[in-house]
């Protein structure tokens, strides 16, 4: 059976426990996607539930994210969310893992450095072209103190500030422009 045939989702049901929003701010009024399941790893989380069930192999999952050329708004792959552990099929670079850590409820990791890479080099994390310039950050956990959550609930990526001049630096560096909230041309 091929679990990506998607006339076999009955067999992955289960009776699930959830909330429904009652107050709409507007904060996703621009995104493409039309629902948000956030992950924590509270005992009500829909992976501990699924797991629970048994339908899963552990409380394990992974984002493996894709860049897609064309964005549209009737879908777009950009992607996999895989629960109960990872699929060999979606990645095109090796599997980084972490321990689903913190006290907050939240899953949270610990950076140890950032890199930023030339542009033109393909979509992966890891770089087409053996000789792309790939530059860090030189920050790390002691930089960041503390932990980063994994946030599949939201469609921004926020930064500490104590990244911000160095990333300033390198983005100048690698694409000859000042970094800048507006969009660049």
């Amino acid at each position: 059976e091929d679990d990506l045939n998607p006339f076999l989702a009955p067999k992955y049901s289960f009776p699930l426990k959830f909330g429904c929003q009652n107050h709409l701010t507007g904060l996703f009024i621009t995104q493409l996607a039309d629902g948000i399941m956030g992950l924590d790893n509270a005992k009500a989380s829909y992976v501990k539930q699924m797991h629970g069930t048994g339908l899963i192999p552990n409380e394990g999952f992974s984002l493996c994210y894709s860049r897609q050329d064309v964005i549209d708004p009737d879908g777009t792959e950009s992607g996999a969310f895989t629960l109960g552990g990872s699929d060999p099929r979606v990645r095109k670079s090796p599997q980084v893992w972490t321990s689903g850590s913190g006290s907050s409820g939240f899953y949270s990791v610990k950076i140890r450095n950032f890199y930023l890479r030339a542009g033109n080099s393909g979509s992966s994390a890891q770089a087409t072209d053996p000789g792309t310039k790939v530059i860090s950050l030189g920050v790390g956990s002691l930089t960041l103190r503390g932990q980063v959550i994994v946030d599949s609930g939201t469609t921004d990526t926020y930064f500490a500030r104590a990244l911000g001049g160095q990333f300033s630096k390198v983005f100048e560096q690698l694409s000859g422009k000042k970094y800048s909230h507006t969009k660049q041309k």
